[in-house]
């Protein structure tokens, strides 16, 4: 989720823009910098987010019902 060289004790935090605790976030895939997440908390929402400019939209909020490929 980070580019670029980190040293082993360097960290960088990433918050969401969406109002989901970490715990319940999933990265289901990512591609050239997006990532698409599911917020198991909140139905199972699909979110497509860049974590760059913190811009986000959501796709579907019934991910598991259908079991999207």
């Amino acid at each position: 989720m980070v580019d670029g060289n980190l040293e082993a004790d360097t960290s960088k935090t990433i918050n969401s823009p969406f109002n989901a605790h970490p715990s319940f976030l999933r990265v289901i895939a990512s591609f050239k910098g997006l990532l698409l997440v599911c917020n198991e908390r909140i139905c199972c929402e699909l979110i497509v987010w860049n974590p760059t400019t913190s811009r986000f939209k959501f796709l579907a909020d019934d991910y598991f019902n259908h079991n999207f490929d």
